[in-house]
């Protein structure tokens, strides 16, 4: 019940953002990203949020999204698993999700099966994130840690499981998992060998095909 209450106010929204040009959108949306800074992701933040990623993926890549698709990323940002039929669009439904996280200043990994959609997906979709003002990468098994290092530093990253926690063992190996966060910072500002993590940190997935990758 309360998804078909959110999924209502979003198109709401949707409809008023459909109507500003674009140096009111961009107006618009850094409000909404001082909202999301300043209280978190709470109910009415994120529907003002996801509404704006509707219409940038409208604007950017012509994507008209579904009533499933939004109500997939309401579930996935309520912490839920969201099932979804082949062919209703998962890829744009994690990434509005992935998006609402990203505004809010979360570093946001996706999560999916292989290189090839990692790839495929951070290119494909990156004329929506740049739309909000974002940075899309990707980590794929051949690039190395200066590469990697970059990417994880983009607003929304995609990559596989396997890539991501191997990164975060080296991480942990690199710097002792046993440190506390202040030592670590306090490392890496004295410039100890290895103490520059990969990884922003664990903070938000967006995992697709989650019964397969989990």
């Amino acid at each position: 019940a309360p998804y078909r209450r959110w999924l209502a106010e979003v198109w709401a929204a949707a409809v008023d953002w459909r109507g500003l040009d674009e140096t009111a959108f961009g107006h618009r949306l850094r409000g909404v990203q001082g909202r999301l800074g300043r209280d978190g992701m709470v109910g009415e933040t994120i529907v003002e949020a996801l509404a704006a990623a509707v219409e940038a993926a409208r604007r950017s890549l012509a994507f008209e999204a579904y009533d499933t698709q939004i109500r997939a990323a309401l579930v996935m940002l309520d912490n839920r698993l969201a099932e979804m039929a082949t062919g209703e669009g998962k890829t744009l439904a994690a990434a509005l999700a992935a998006a609402v996280g990203a505004l809010a200043g979360i570093p946001v990994h996706v999560l999916t099966a292989n290189d090839y959609l990692v790839a495929r997906d951070a290119a494909g979709l990156a004329p929506f994130y740049v739309s909000l003002g974002l940075r899309v990468a990707c980590v794929t098994g051949s690039m190395d840690e200066t590469q990697r290092r970059a990417a994880y530093g983009a607003s929304v990253c995609y990559v596989t499981a396997r890539e991501l926690v191997f990164d975060y063992l080296r991480d942990g190996q690199r710097r002792g998992f046993a440190r506390s966060d202040l030592q670590r910072r306090a490392a890496a500002m004295c410039g100890a060998e290895g103490a520059r993590s990969m990884l922003r940190g664990l903070c938000m997935a967006v995992i697709d095909e989650a019964d397969s990758l989990l």
